[in-house]
């Protein structure tokens, strides 16, 4: 699923542009920059990538400035959910990992 975070997005030029294989929606703009932990005066990048557990804690964020994004993202992308769910399957003693970034 993805959310524009923008102020005034036009969801419906973004879908008939990338056509993506995922719901898309919007989010409130700032409320999202402080779920995010995004703040004003830092330059972030797009895209914003998390990972939330069931919970609503976010274990993995990235943004669009780092190597995360390439030509190896689909592999990154992967790497950490399966991280994430083996991380599921441990004993309920085991803490979450804090935000990655």
């Amino acid at each position: 699923m993805e959310g524009a975070i923008n102020e005034n997005p036009n969801v419906p030029d973004f879908i008939r542009q990338f056509h993506p294989p995922f719901p898309v929606g919007t989010v409130n703009y700032l409320g999202a920059r402080e779920y995010l932990q995004l703040t004003p005066p830092a330059h972030n990048f797009v895209p914003f990538m998390v990972l939330i557990d069931r919970k609503g804690i976010i274990q993995v964020q990235h943004t669009g400035d780092e190597p995360y994004f390439n030509d190896q993202q689909d592999e990154h992308i992967r790497a950490d959910v399966e991280k994430l769910l083996g991380a599921s399957k441990k004993p309920a003693s085991h803490k979450s990992a804090a935000v990655k970034k």
